[in-house]
């Protein structure tokens, strides 16, 4: 992966709106309805889509093998935030699309300046390499999610009239081992562009699973809503996304890590509901 050529948006002239297209391509045999929420950082970014106003997310749809183009504008703050996050949500299929391992969340590093640079520090901190035990069955080369409930038992989930359910109340969210030293925030967002910081900074340390123990009060609160409810994990946030590209070229690690794993709160149903 040597030479990996690497995106970022150039916001150089440090503009208050970036503008673009979004591309849809609908390759089933029905319509299909997506809710776009996009991020500066851990907060949303106000978007329009054509003539609309300005919103805190987006509806579209695309009829069955429809290719649409639709015109962007995004809020942008310079002062704040060096990434944005596109979060397309399905609102069409509601089963296991976002079961933690997702990769459907797009994520740019936005540039103050024409040319990026990153120190040697910041690349060499990115370094590592695949152990000899390495296990894919138990091991992760992202931060892959996984709920969890009381006892430390994983939350198992029911389908149901094409939608699933988690049984009973979920507690707390599981990081598998990773084989580098890490560290995530825990993003709240709703299908309405909503967003809550649950929490910054959290280490993980290399060969060791995690657990994020989540308010209950936050958590009661999130299971009255009748919104669907995701929690995002990022880590390499701003400059950091840049410095993995740049580890990765100088052949420093095998693979880029930046991650912004999602998985969706299911409601609960059965005992402990």
């Amino acid at each position: 992966m040597q030479d990996t050529s690497f995106q970022y948006i150039d916001n150089s002239k440090h503009a208050q709106v970036i503008t673009g297209k979004m591309y849809i391509e609908n390759k089933t045999n029905k319509k299909q309805t997506f809710t776009f929420v996009f991020l500066q950082g851990n907060k949303t970014a106000k978007i329009k889509t054509g003539h609309s106003h300005w919103a805190p997310a987006a509806i579209l749809e695309a009829s069955p093998d429809e290719h649409i183009e639709v015109p962007i504008k995004i809020n942008w703050k310079p002062s704040e935030g060096e990434e944005l996050t596109i979060f397309p949500i399905n609102q069409t299929d509601k089963t296991d699309q976002y079961n933690g391992a997702a990769l459907g969340l797009v994520r740019f590093f936005v540039s103050k300046s024409k040319h990026p640079t990153v120190s040697k520090k910041m690349i060499d901190q990115q370094a590592f390499q695949l152990p000899k035990n390495f296990n894919p069955e138990k091991h992760s080369l992202l931060p892959v999610l996984d709920w969890y409930k009381q006892a430390s038992h994983p939350v198992k989930f029911i389908e149901k009239n094409g939608e699933l359910f988690s049984k009973g109340k979920v507690e707390s969210l599981r990081i598998r081992p990773l084989p580098y030293h890490t560290s995530v925030d825990i993003v709240l967002v709703d299908e309405y562009g909503n967003t809550e910081e649950l929490a910054k900074h959290v280490k993980i340390n290399k060969e060791e699973s995690h657990e994020i123990k989540l308010d209950k009060s936050i958590l009661n609160h999130v299971y009255k809503m009748e919104q669907r409810q995701f929690i995002v994990a990022f880590n390499n946030r701003n400059k950091k996304i840049l410095a993995d590209a740049k580890a990765v070229d100088k052949m420093k690690k095998p693979v880029p890590t930046t991650s912004q794993s999602v998985i969706e709160l299911y409601r609960p149903l059965g005992k402990g509901s």
